[in-house]
Parts: structure tokens; sequence; C-alpha cells
């Protein structure tokens, strides 16, 4: 590989890196590949440098998904304002009500939940530790709001497609 593919591809994947920190591999990368005395494997390099930084690559790409998925959520909510200042006062009445009902159904789907537990807590009534119980709530808590946000996330989508500014990605 020649100085300049292999300079360009190892200034690349030092994305995280400060555009000092970069300078300055590079440049000490640069009188390594004049001398002869560098490492022929790129990957390597990489993490060598991000060790060296005590950069987590993985812990960085995480942060920047993060990022990305708020930045999203703003322009569907900022889409949904400006969707929903155009209404009219039915459009706007229509939205509010398809709203309250979604959330209606999500509440709805606790009652299933807090049946299952009193039946369970009714059944063994003191035959289990305290803790069991304990952990059979948390578990119960914990499917239902998984299933509900999941509930929620999915009839919005549905619903509010043009409001959110959401495209369909199955075309």
């Amino acid at each position: 590989m020649d100085k300049d593919k292999y300079l360009k591809e190892i200034e690349k994947r030092l994305e995280f890196l400060t555009d000092e920190q970069k300078q300055t591999e590079i440049f000490r990368l640069n009188n390594e590949f004049d001398s002869d005395n560098y490492v022929n494997d790129i990957s390597n390099e990489v993490n060598e440098i991000y060790k060296k930084y005590n950069i987590n690559v993985e812990k960085e790409k995480s942060k920047r998904e993060r990022k990305a998925n708020l930045t999203g959520i703003a322009k569907y909510l900022d889409n949904f304002a400006t969707s929903f200042k155009t209404k009219d006062k039915k459009g706007k009445f229509n939205i509010i009500k398809d709203m309250l009902l979604i959330f209606l159904v999500a509440i709805l789907f606790k009652i299933p939940f807090e049946a299952v537990q009193t039946i369970l807590f009714s059944v063994f009534q003191n035959s289990l530790p305290d803790i069991v119980y304990t952990i059979i709530e948390y578990l119960l808590n914990i499917i239902y709001a998984v299933l509900a946000i999941y509930y929620i996330y999915s009839r919005f989508k549905k619903r509010f497609k043009e409001e959110f500014g959401l495209e369909d990605k199955q075309q």
C-alpha cells in the first residue's frame, strides 16, 4: 500500500479523535512510513491509537447512534407540530381524539397484568417468600411497559404517518 492511501485510510478511521490528535498521529505515522518503521495492518494501528487515547470505539458509536435517534425524534415532533398547526378545528379534534384513544387502550392493557398478579398472589398466598412476589411484580410491570410502549409506538406510527412525516421504508 502506498503512503497516501495508508495515511488517508488511517485518518478516515480515526473519526473519534480530535483534529489535533489526528494531526499528531498522522504526522507520527508519516514519519514512521518514511523510515519504513510502520505497521502494515491498518486495523491494528487504529486500535493501538484509540487505546493510547483511552477511547472506547463501541461506546463512541453508541453515543453517535443515540444522538442521531434524538435528532430524529425532534424532527418528528417538529413535523407533528407544524402539521397540527395547519389543521382546522375538526382535524385537531380528530388528532387529539385518536391520541387519547391510543393511550386509553394502552392503559387498558394493564388490566390483564393486574389480574394475573392478583391471581398469582392469591393462589400462592404466603407459600412463597416476599422476594419472589416482588420479582414477579417487577417482571409483570416490565412486560407491560414494553408491550405498552410498542403498542403506542406502532399505533402512532400507523395513525400519524403524515403528521410526523414518516416515510414507509418498505417501498
